[in-house]
């Protein structure tokens, strides 16, 4: 990414935006960054609520919307994170599964039925409460756990 600078003097391309130009480096050969550096720092070791920063997707306008986007996606993640491990405990409860076999489990049959991972282990975990899962998701789910015990039967059992 060419870097932006006042007058634009020797560089590839110039950016019209002054909210975008960052200054001429005093030392030629140290590598300048390609997004501007944060004046404060963007996590405090908490999550905040979803909606005290709301994204509103990519803008052409705004440089720091990847950014915020990125931010947005984690603090998701970090929410939905114990829903998922819960989930991941009961199928490896349910079905005798390694750690590893149940995130494929999981992975497989969000996959597969295009549900959100999210909202299939909230499916899982409800369904330890006498929730119905969804037949096609029941279905797929049954398939990706046969598929996974059938592959960990085929590796080789190393020798103790």
């Amino acid at each position: 990414m060419p870097r932006c600078d006042q007058n634009g003097a020797g560089q590839a391309g110039t950016c019209p935006r002054p909210d975008h130009q960052l200054p001429r480096d005093p030392v030629p050969d140290r590598p300048v960054p390609d997004r501007p550096v944060l004046d404060r720092p963007v996590l405090d070791g908490s999550v905040p609520d979803h909606d005290e920063f709301p994204s509103q997707g990519p803008d052409a306008t705004d440089p720091d919307a990847d950014l915020r986007l990125e931010l947005d996606q984690l603090r998701r993640a970090m929410r939905s994170r114990g829903t998922i491990d819960l989930a991941r405990g009961i199928l490896m409860a349910a079905f005798g599964l390694s750690q590893d076999d149940a995130w494929k489990v999981l992975v497989a049959t969000s996959q597969h039925t295009n549900t959100k991972l999210r909202s299939l282990a909230e499916q899982v975990v409800d369904s330890t409460g006498g929730t119905p899962l969804p037949e096609s998701v029941r279905k797929r789910l049954s398939a990706a756990v046969a598929e996974t015990n059938a592959a960990a039967d085929a590796q080789p059992q190393p020798q103790a």
